[in-house]
């Protein structure tokens, strides 16, 4: 993700449409999502489309702190970059292939 001046307002990067090529956060689709772990500790592994996105034709994958399912479901907006604020930010993003979403899956069971 490349700095893009100009866009920033409000100390939010996305107050306006993001730089073409990446994702944006309102557009999105969530393919598929799991949850592992225990009742203590669970994991949200899920797959989510950007559609302006232009690599790996937008598939991202990426692993959420807890049971994140409703949330998924429910967004409007959704950041696929690691972040601090209130939003659903991911701890983890692996390459959008089968074989990154079984390393997703085995990050978070050995969690």
């Amino acid at each position: 993700m490349g700095l893009h001046l100009g866009c920033i307002s409000g100390g939010s990067y996305y107050d306006c449409d993001p730089p073409k090529g990446d994702p944006d956060p309102k557009k999105f689709n969530v393919v598929r999502f799991s949850v592992l772990g225990t009742a203590k500790q669970q994991w949200t592994v899920a797959e989510v489309t950007y559609p302006n996105c232009t690599n790996y034709e937008g598939r991202k994958i990426m692993v959420y702190r807890g049971d994140c399912s409703l949330q998924l479901i429910t967004a409007t907006y959704l950041d696929p970059h690691f972040t601090n604020d209130d939003n659903l930010s991911p701890v983890a993003r692996f390459e959008p292939t089968e074989e990154g979403w079984a390393m997703a899956e085995k990050f978070a069971k050995g969690l």
